[in-house]
C-alpha cells in the first residue's frame, strides 16, 4: 500500500492556484503529463534536467505525475505543488551509473508505473521519458493506456547514449521503444545527427529543444580571495567520465605551477570511485584531492559558486552539470566532444581541449587559474550565454507547444461513469502487466543462473 497523500500546505495551495491561473491565461490545454526519469534530482545528477523541465511545466500550469525508479519496497508519493512525485521500486538491482536500468529494474519499474499511471490515466495526455531504457518502458505503458510517448536522448559521441545503445544487450527492445515513440527529443544538432544516422530515426520524428536551467538557482556571487583555488568535477563516476584524464592533468598542473592551496573536488558516485581514489593516491594527490558523496545535505550550488573552474573531461553527463556551471558564471574547461561545442564557445565562455589529452587539459586549467582577467571574462560570458540560451522557462514553452500537438484529448466531463471492467479498456493493461512481469521473472532467473 502506498503512503497516504500528504495534505498540501497553504503555500502549496497558493502555488497551485497561481500556476493553474497562469495555465488558463495562456490557453494551455494539457490536463497532465507523466514523466519517467532516473530521479527527481538536484544539480549534477541523472534526472536533474527532467526535474527542471517538470518544474517549468508546473509553473506554466501543467500538472505533472513524475515517476522515478528508486530503491524502495513500495511506491512512495509526495506532493510538490502541481507535481506528484512517485518513487517506484527498482527491485533486485539499482539504476546504473548515468541512469540506465538493468532488465530486472526495468520490468519492476514498468509494472509500478503501469499501476500508478492507470489510476491517473483519465487526466493524462502524454508520457515523457528520459533515456532509451525508460523510453522503451514508456512506449509499452503508453500503448496499454492509450497515451502517446515522447523520449529524450541527451548525449552522443563515443561515450554518449546513442553509441552506447548499440552495445546494449537489450538493444533491439530499446530501439523498438524509441521507434514506437511519437517524437524523440534532442538538445543539440550533434545528438540529432546521430539519432538519424545510427538509429535510423526519420528526421520528422526528431525534435530539437535546447536544455534549460533554472537560472535563479545558480546565480554567481563575487569571488572571495580567501577561498582556496578550487577546481570542480560534478557528475557520475564511471569509465566514460574519463576522470583518469583529469587526475593526471591535475597532478601535472601541481608539479609545474606553484599553487600550494590548489584543490580538486570530485562530487559524484559510481562504480569507478574506488579506482579513481586509488589513482589519486598513486599520483600523490591525497591532500589536494577531495571526493564528495552526493546527498540531500550537499549544496551543489555552493560547490559551483566556490570553484574557480569547472572541468568536464568526458561527455555531457546526464545531470548536465556543465550547463549548471555555465549558469553559475563558472568558466568551463571541457573536452571538445559532439554537443559540448554547442554550449561552450571556445575562448568565449570556456576553453575546449582535445579529449583524452592530459597535457592539453593541464595547460588549459593553468591558463584559467593563472590569468585573472581571462577567468573573469570567461565567467561573465558563460552566465550571459546561459541567460540567452539556457532559460528553463523558454525550454518549457517549447515542450508545452510540442506536447499539445501530440496530446491525446481527454474529456473533462464524462457523461457517465466507466464500467467496472472493460475488455477493450483493461485488456491491454493486463497484457502489458503480464509481459512486464515475465520480463522481470526471466531476468531474475538469468541472474541466478549466472551467479552459480
Amino acid at each position: 500500500m502506498s503512503s497516504p497523500k500528504p495534505l498540501p500546505t497553504a503555500n502549496q495551495r497558493k502555488i497551485a492556484r497561481e500556476t493553474e491561473a497562469l495555465g488558463r491565461s495562456r490557453g494551455i490545454t494539457l490536463r497532465g503529463v507523466a514523466f519517467l526519469a532516473p530521479s527527481y534530482a538536484e544539480a549534477g545528477a541523472p534526472g536533474s534536467q527532467s526535474r527542471s523541465l517538470a518544474r517549468g511545466l508546473a509553473n506554466l500550469g501543467v500538472p505533472v505525475s513524475y515517476l522515478s525508479p528508486e530503491p524502495c519496497r513500495l511506491p512512495e508519493r509526495e506532493t510538490l505543488g502541481l507535481i506528484e512525485h512517485y518513487r517506484v521500486p527498482t527491485g533486485l538491482f539499482r539504476a546504473g551509473d548515468g541512469g540506465e536500468l538493468t532488465p530486472v529494474a526495468l520490468g519492476l519499474s514498468e509494472l509500478a508505473a503501469l499501476t500508478v499511471l492507470k489510476i491517473a490515466a483519465h487526466r493524462l495526455n502524454l508520457i515523457f521519458a528520459e533515456g532509451a531504457a525508460l523510453g522503451a518502458a514508456a512506449a509499452r505503458v503508453g500503448a496499454a493506456l492509450g497515451l502517446p510517448s515522447v523520449v529524450r536522448l541527451a548525449s552522443c559521441g563515443p561515450w554518449g547514449e546513442i553509441q552506447s545503445l548499440g552495445r546494449h544487450p537489450q538493444r533491439d527492445a530499446l530501439l523498438a521503444g524509441l521507434r514506437a515513440a511519437r517524437r524523440v527529443l534532442v538538445p543539440s544538432q550533434a545528438v540529432a545527427s546521430e539519432a538519424r544516422s545510427l538509429l535510423g530515426l526519420p528526421p520528422e520524428r526528431i525534435v530539437l529543444i535546447p536544455d534549460g536551467v533554472e537560472l535563479g538557482h545558480f546565480k554567481p556571487r563575487p569571488w572571495r580571495e580567501d577561498l582556496p583555488s578550487r577546481l570542480l568535477y560534478l557528475g557520475p563516476l564511471h569509465e566514460e567520465a574519463r576522470l583518469d584524464v583529469l587526475l593526471r592533468a591535475f597532478a601535472q598542473l601541481r608539479e609545474e605551477r606553484d599553487l600550494p592551496d590548489l584543490e580538486l573536488v570530485v562530487a559524484g558516485e559510481g562504480p569507478r570511485r574506488g579506482a579513481y581514489e586509488e589513482l589519486g593516491r598513486t599520483l600523490g594527490l591525497d591532500r589536494s584531492l577531495r571526493f564528495v558523496t552526493p546527498s540531500a545535505d550537499l549544496d551543489y550550488q555552493d560547490l559551483l559558486r566556490d570553484a574557480r573552474a569547472f572541468v568536464q573531461p568526458g561527455p555531457l553527463t546526464p545531470g548536465h552539470a556543465l550547463l549548471e556551471a555555465l549558469s553559475t558564471g563558472l568558466p568551463a574547461v571541457a573536452a571538445r566532444l559532439p554537443g559540448v561545442d554547442e554550449v561552450v564557445d571556445h575562448e568565449q565562455s570556456g576553453l575546449l581541449v582535445p579529449p583524452d589529452d592530459p597535457d592539453a587539459l593541464s595547460a588549459a586549467l593553468g591558463r584559467v587559474l593563472g590569468e585573472a582577467e581571462l577567468r573573469k571574462r570567461l565567467g561573465e560570458a558563460a552566465r550571459a550565454s546561459a541567460e540567452a540560451r539556457l532559460d528553463h522557462e523558454s525550454s518549457a514553452d517549447g515542450h508545452v507547444d510540442l506536447f499539445e500537438q501530440l496530446a491525446v484529448v481527454r474529456d473533462e466531463r464524462p457523461t457517465q461513469p466507466p464500467p467496472l471492467l472493460s475488455l477493450r479498456r483493461d485488456g491491454p493493461v493486463a497484457l502489458a502487466a503480464t509481459r512486464a512481469g515475465l520480463r522481470t521473472a526471466g531476468a531474475a532467473l538469468r541472474g541466478l543462473f549466472r551467479r552459480r
